[in-house]
C-alpha cells in the first residue's frame, strides 16, 4: 500500500479533511506528496480538493486537503462507500 487515506475533522474549525499519508521521509511516495501539495496549492479546478497543509515528521509525510465528500474511486470500483468513521 503506497498511501493511507483517511477522512477526519480538523479540531480548530471542525472542517472536514482528507489525510493522505506516506511513510518514510525519503520515500518516492513522500516526494510525490510534496509535488501533489504544490500542484493543489496552484490549481483552482472544481473537483480537485484544495491543499490545506503538508505535515512532515521524521517518520511520515501527511497531505491535509479539504474533503469534498463523495466516494473514492477505489471504493466506487469495489462497490462500497467510504464513511467518515473509516
Amino acid at each position: 500500500q503506497l498511501y493511507q487515506l483517511c477522512r477526519g475533522v480538523r479540531c480548530c474549525d471542525q472542517a472536514k479533511v482528507m489525510l493522505k499519508v506516506a511513510s518514510g521521509k525519503a520515500s518516492v511516495e513522500a516526494r510525490a506528496l510534496l509535488y501533489e501539495h504544490a500542484m493543489q496549492k496552484q490549481l483552482n479546478i472544481r473537483g480537485i480538493p484544495n491543499a490545506i497543509e503538508l505535515i512532515k515528521t521524521d517518520e511520515y509525510f501527511c497531505l491535509v486537503s479539504e474533503d469534498p465528500g463523495g466516494v473514492t474511486l477505489d471504493s466506487y470500483l469495489k462497490g462500497t462507500l467510504l464513511t467518515s468513521s473509516e
